[in-house]
C-alpha cells in the first residue's frame, strides 16, 4: 500500500510559546491526566501535545497503519481531497480556536501537524471513503445506559474504541482563558469533547458514534462540535450549539447536570436535523440512531449490545449499570468488548459512570461488574477533585 504522503491545509506559521502551565499527575494504576492552565487554545494545545507526547507519536503511529486505506483516499483520491479539504476548511472556518488548538498539540507533541488534521476528521473520512471507495469502517463506538427514577439520576457509560485509544488514552483537565473549565478523556492527538466529559457547571456529556449512509455536503466535522460543547454552561446552550453548524456527519450526546438532576437527555444529531429526548425512567443508546428517520449504515454490534440490554431486567441502580455496562453474554458482540472476533480490535477502553444525584462519577479501566474503581471524580467542584482507588 502507498505511505501516506503528507500536503499542506491552510497551514499557519506558528510556534509553541509560553502561553501556558501542565503538569501530569499519574498514580499507578490509573490513565495520565495533563492539568492545564492557558491563555489560548493554541497555548493549551502546545501544553498538552508536549506532556503526552510519547503516547501522541505512539498512538499516531499505529493508527496510521490500520487508517492507510481511508488516510490514502483522502489525500490521493481527487474526491477524497476534496472532501477532506472541504470539511477542513468549513469546520476551521466555524471553529478557528479549535483549529489552533490542534495544531498547539501537533506542535507540542511533534507530529506533522496535516496528520492530526486528518485523525480529526476520521468520522467523516470514513464515510465519504465508503461512499465512494472501500467498505464501511464503523469504529468509535459505544454503549450508554439512563436511569432515572425518583431521586436516583445515573449515566452509565463504556468508552469503546480500538485497541490503540486504550493503551495511549489520557485525560485532559484544562482551563482556556475565561472559558468553563473542563475535564475530558481523549484520544491521543485528538480535541478534548470526543469521549466522556464533564465541565465545572455541573453537565456531563458522553458520546455515541452513528453511521448516517450520507456526508452533509456543508457539513462541520464532528470532533469540532463536540470539542466547543465542552465549554457550554448548561444542557440548553449545548443543544443550541450542536444546532448551530449542519454537521457533516452525526452523533449522538447524552447530557446530565450534577446541580439539576431533574432531567436527563440523549440527543441525535444527523446534517442539521437534531431529536432531544428526555429520559423518563431507563433509556440505552448504541451506535445507531433510535428515533431520527436517517438513513444508516447497520452495525451488527450496535444490534446485538441493544437486543442484549433489552432482553436483560430495566436497572434501578448503580450496581444494575455496572452489571449491564460489564455484561459479556454474547460472544460475538459483547456488551462489554474485548477486541476478538468478530468485533475485530473494539474494545471496551474504559467505563464511567456518572452518579448525579451523589455528585460523583466512578472510572473503571477495567470490567466494572467485577472490578473497582481506579478513581473517582468528585462533580460538584469547581474545579476537579479526584480521588484514586
Amino acid at each position: 500500500k502507498a505511505a501516506v504522503l503528507l500536503c499542506c491545509v491552510g497551514s499557519v506559521a506558528k510556534t509553541c510559546d509560553d502561553g501556558a502551565s501542565a503538569h501530569v499527575s499519574w498514580p499507578a494504576g490509573t490513565l495520565p491526566m495533563v492539568h492545564v492552565s492557558a491563555t489560548s487554545n493554541y497555548a493549551a494545545g502546545c501544553a498538552i501535545g508536549r506532556a503526552m507526547a510519547q503516547r501522541i507519536q505512539s498512538y499516531v503511529k499505529a493508527e496510521e497503519a490500520s487508517e492507510m486505506d481511508v488516510l490514502n483516499w483522502a489525500l490521493h483520491d481527487e474526491r477524497g481531497q476534496a472532501t477532506f479539504h472541504r470539511i477542513w476548511r468549513q469546520s476551521a472556518a466555524a471553529y478557528p480556536e479549535l483549529a489552533d488548538e490542534l495544531l498547539g498539540v501537533a506542535q507540542g507533541a511533534e507530529v506533522e501537524p496535516e496528520l492530526l488534521r486528518l485523525f480529526a476528521l476520521l468520522p467523516e473520512l470514513r464515510l465519504g471513503s465508503s461512499q465512494h471507495a472501500l467498505a464501511p469502517r464503523l469504529d468509535d463506538a459505544c454503549t450508554d445506559i439512563h436511569v432515572k427514577d425518583g431521586n436516583i439520576t445515573l449515566l452509565g457509560h463504556n468508552e469503546d474504541a480500538a485497541s490503540a485509544v486504550q493503551r495511549f488514552a489520557y485525560i485532559v483537565e484544562a482551563q482556556i482563558g475565561l472559558d468553563i473549565a473542563f475535564t475530558s478523556y481523549t484520544y491521543p492527538g485528538n480535541l478534548p469533547g470526543n469521549a466522556w466529559s464533564f465541565n465545572e457547571a455541573g453537565v456531563v456529556l458522553t458520546l455515541n458514534a452513528v453511521f448516517p449512509s450520507e456526508l452533509t455536503s456543508e457539513g462541520v466535522a464532528r470532533n469540532f462540535v463536540s470539542r466547543s460543547l465542552l465549554t457550554q454552561s448548561s444542557r440548553r446552550a449545548m443543544t443550541a450549539l450542536a444546532r448551530q453548524n449542519p454537521i457533516a456527519s452525526g452523533f449522538s450526546m447524552n447530557l446530565g447536570d450534577s446541580k439539576d438532576t431533574a432531567i436527563l437527555l440523549n440527543v441525535e444529531v444527523a446534517g442539521a436535523k437534531q431529536d432531544v429526548y428526555e429520559v423518563q425512567g431507563n433509556y440505552s443508546h448504541v451506535n445507531m440512531y433510535r428515533r431520527l428517520a436517517v438513513r444508516q449504515e447497520d452495525d451488527a454490534s450496535s444490534l446485538h449490545r441493544l437486543r442484549r440490554l433489552q432482553e436483560l431486567p430495566a436497572p434501578s441502580s448503580e450496581q444494575d449499570v455496572r452489571a449491564l455496562l460489564g455484561d459479556h453474554h454474547d460472544s460475538e458482540y459483547p456488551i462489554y468488548r474485548n477486541g476478538s472476533p468478530p468485533d475485530t480490535d473494539l474494545v471496551t477502553a474504559c467505563t464511567i459512570i456518572f452518579n448525579l444525584g451523589k455528585g460523583i462519577a466512578c472510572l473503571y479501566l477495567e470490567n466494572p461488574h467485577v472490578a473497582a474503581p481506579a478513581a473517582s471524580f468528585d462533580l460538584q467542584q469547581s474545579r476537579t477533585q479526584i480521588i484514586y482507588a
